[in-house]
C-alpha cells in the first residue's frame, strides 16, 4: 500500500450494484460535511452496475453482497492528468459495505484544479495478498490513457481449480474530474462492467413425459473457455462502459484442462471470460448428471437463435435449462471432452440474459428457437371488436417442414392464430385478440417435428391503471415479478405519444417527455409504467426480463395499443 500524504484529499466513492440506468459524467459541488477533516475534501460518486435480471444463484454470509458477481474486495483508481498522461495508480484505503448491494470506497488524491480522469478497477487485487490480478505492466508514468486497453487479466492456472481464480469479477468503470479535486464533490452517473460471464445450469422439475425424474445435475465444468480477459469491452477507453455490449473482445487465451473448471453443484454457476465462438471453435458445457442412478457426462452445444454458437459476452448471463433426457451421457468426462455434443441424449433451453434473449430447443438434427416465452398485450383496438394480426413471436427452426402452434385449451378470445413464413427458415406467429371486456391468459407450445417450446400468452385489456383526462399509464409489470428490466422500446411518433417512466401517476394534458427513460430496471426503481396520450390505434413494443412469482425466468415481448 502506498504512503499517503496530508497533502492528499479524500476521494469516497459510493458504488452501488445496480442495474444500469440513465445519468450523466458530470460533477457538482457540495456542501462541507462537519466530520471533513481540515486539508482533504471529501467526494461522493454513485457508479451503476450493470446487472443480470435473475436471483442471485449464491447466498453469502460474509459481508460480501449476496450476489457473487457483484463482490467489490478491493479498488483501485487509475488516475490521467489533464493531457491524458498517466499519474499513478491508488488503491482504495476503505471499503464499507451498506444496504442494498452498496459499497463505499475511499481514496486519496493530490488537490489539484485540473481535469483529472480516473478508471475505476475493482478486484484487481487478491483482497488475502494483494497481489495483482492484472497485468498492469503497460501503465508506467506519462503512458497515455489510451494504453488502458491493453490491460489484461492474469491467465488462470490450471494446476489447481479455476472458478475460485475468476471471482469476484474484476470490473471496469470510468469518471472524469473536469475541474479537478479542490473541494467537497459529488458525482453521478459512472458504471461498472464486468469482464466475464457467467452459465447457470439447471433442470425442469421431473415429469414421466421428460425423463427428468430419473435425472439428477451432480455439476459442471466448461470446455475450451476463455482464460484470460481484457479490462475493458472495446479498444475506445475513452467512454464510461455501456451497460450490455453486444459481441466479445477475446484474448484468444483458453482453458485446454476442463478437469480443473468444474463447478459441484445442483445447480452450477460457471464463470468464463470472453471468446468468440463459431460452428468449428466453440466452448461447450460439459454436465456431470445421473440418469437412472448411473453417473455419466453430457457435452452441450450452447446455440442462438441463429443456430451457431453463442459467442460468449461479458456481463451476461447464459441459463441453460435441461428440458428432457432420453439416454445416460458419456462414461467418462476424458470421452465427453473428446465427443461430440450430446444434445441428441439431452434436450436443453438456452436463455441469454443480456438483451439478446432467445429459447432454444434442439436434437441431433435440427434447431428451434425463439426470442421470447412470454407475450403480453396491453389494451385493444378502440375502433374495431378484434384487434387483427397481432405479432406475437418470431420463430426459426432450421429443420424441412413448418412449425405448428398447439393451445393448451380453447381460447375464444384468441382466433385465426397462424404462422407466416418470412424466409430463410424464419416465421412469425400472428393471431387476433377478440374483445369481450376481460383479461385472458392462455399458453401455446410451438411444434417443430419432435422440437417444442412454450409461449405464456397475457391479455391485460383493462389496461388503465392512472386515467386522466387527455392521457393514462399503465404498469408493465404483475404481481410476484422480481429483478425486473423493461427496454428495447419502438412504436414512437412525432408528436411523441408514450414514454416510460418509474411513476405512474401522468399529467393531466401533456405527456411529460422529460422523465422518459429508454431502459428501467427493479433494484431503484418501484415499479415501470408507460405514460400515453390518449388516442387510437397506435402500437408501442418493448421487451421485459424478469423472474416471476416462482422464480422462473421470464422474457416477455411487450405490445401496447393506444386508446381513449
Amino acid at each position: 500500500m502506498r504512503t499517503l500524504l496530508k497533502s492528499k484529499t479524500v476521494l469516497s466513492m459510493l458504488l452501488s450494484t445496480v442495474i444500469a440506468g440513465c445519468s450523466t459524467d458530470g460533477a457538482k459541488e457540495r456542501e462541507p460535511a462537519s466530520t471533513e477533516h481540515e486539508g482533504k475534501v471529501e467526494a461522493t460518486i454513485s457508479v451503476q452496475m450493470p446487472q443480470h435480471t435473475e436471483d442471485p444463484v449464491d447466498s453469502r454470509a460474509d459481508g460480501a453482497t449476496s450476489d457473487p458477481e457483484s463482490d467489490i474486495l478491493t479498488l483501485d483508481g487509475l488516475v490521467f492528468d489533464e493531457n491524458g498522461q498517466f499519474i499513478e495508480r491508488l488503491q482504495a484505503t476503505r471499503i464499507e459495505r451498506g444496504e442494498g448491494g452498496k459499497v463505499t470506497a475511499t481514496l486519496l488524491f493530490d488537490k489539484i484544479a485540473q481535469k483529472r480522469t480516473v478508471h475505476l478497477v475493482a478486484n484487481s487485487r487478491d483482497a488475502a495478498t494483494d497481489a495483482d490480478r492484472l497485468d498492469f505492466s503497460a501503465l508506467t508514468p506519462g503512458a497515455p490513457e489510451a494504453n488502458v486497453r491493453n490491460l489484461i487479466t492474469k491467465p488462470v492456472d490450471e494446476t489447481r481449480m479455476v472458478q475460485p481464480q475468476i471471482m469476484p469479477p474484476v470490473m471496469w468503470g470510468r469518471i472524469v474530474l473536469n475541474n479537478g479535486i479542490v473541494t467537497n464533490t459529488t458525482m453521478d452517473g459512472g458504471k461498472l462492467l464486468r469482464t466475464v460471464a457467467s452459465i447457470v445450469v439447471s433442470a425442469d422439475a421431473g415429469t414421466p413425459e421428460n425423463g427428468l425424474s430419473d435425472f439428477e445435475i451432480e455439476g459442471a465444468s466448461l470446455c475450451d473457455p476463455g482464460a484470460t480477459g481484457y479490462l475493458t469491452p472495446t479498444d475506445n477507453v475513452t467512454t464510461a462502459p455501456t451497460a450490455n455490449p453486444t459481441v466479445p473482445r477475446p484474448t484468444n487465451v483458453y482453458g485446454t484442462d476442463p478437469y480443473k473448471w468444474p463447478v459441484y453443484s445442483s445447480t452450477p454457476v460457471l464463470y468464463a471470460y470472453e471468446r468468440t465462438c463459431t460452428s468449428s471453435a466453440y466452448m461447450s458445457v460439459i454436465i456431470k448428471a445421473k440418469y437412472k442412478g448411473v453417473s455419466g457426462y453430457y457435452k452441450i452445444l450452447m446455440t442462438n437463435a441463429a443456430g451457431t454458437p453463442y459467442s460468449i459476452v461479458r456481463n451476461h448471463r447464459y441459463l441453460l435449462k435441461i428440458t428432457r433426457v432420453t439416454d445416460r451421457g458419456y462414461a467418462d468426462l476424458s470421452t465427453a471432452i473428446n465427443g461430440l455434443p450430446t444434445n441428441n441424449r439431452l434436450r436443453a433451453t438456452v436463455t441469454e440474459s443480456s438483451g439478446d434473449y432467445s429459447g432454444v430447443a434442439a436434437d441431433q438434427q435440427y434447431m428451434l428457437c425463439l426470442p421470447c416465452n412470454t407475450f403480453e398485450l396491453f389494451g385493444a383496438n378502440a375502433t374495431t371488436p378484434t384487434t387483427p394480426s397481432v405479432k406475437i413471436a418470431e420463430i426459426q427452426y432450421t429443420g424441412p417442414t413448418t412449425p405448428v402452434v398447439k393451445t393448451a385449451a380453447s381460447y375464444p378470445w384468441l382466433s385465426n392464430i397462424r404462422i407466416v413464413p418470412t424466409g430463410n427458415k424464419k416465421y412469425v406467429i400472428t393471431a387476433d385478440f377478440v374483445k369481450d371486456n376481460a383479461d385472458h391468459e392462455g399458453n401455446l407450445t410451438v411444434v417443430a417435428d419432435n422440437l417444442e417450446l412454450p409461449i405464456k400468452v397475457k391479455w391485460h385489456f383493462n389496461d388503465v391503471d392512472v386515467n386522466k383526462a387527455t392521457t393514462y399509464s399503465v404498469s408493465l409489470i404483475n404481481p410476484g415479478e422480481k429483478n425486473w428490466r423493461v427496454y428495447g422500446l419502438q412504436g414512437q411518433t412525432s408528436p411523441i405519444w408514450f414514454g416510460l417512466t418509474n411513476n405512474k401517476d401522468v399529467a393531466t394534458s401533456v405527456v411529460p417527455s422529460t422523465i422518459f427513460l429508454t431502459d428501467i430496471n427493479s433494484k431503484y426503481n418501484p415499479g415501470a409504467w408507460l405514460h400515453i396520450s390518449k388516442g387510437t390505434n397506435n402500437t408501442a413494443r418493448m421487451h421485459k426480463t424478469c423472474g416471476d412469482a416462482a422464480d422462473a425466468p421470464v422474457s416477455a415481448e411487450i405490445v401496447v395499443i393506444r386508446h381513449n
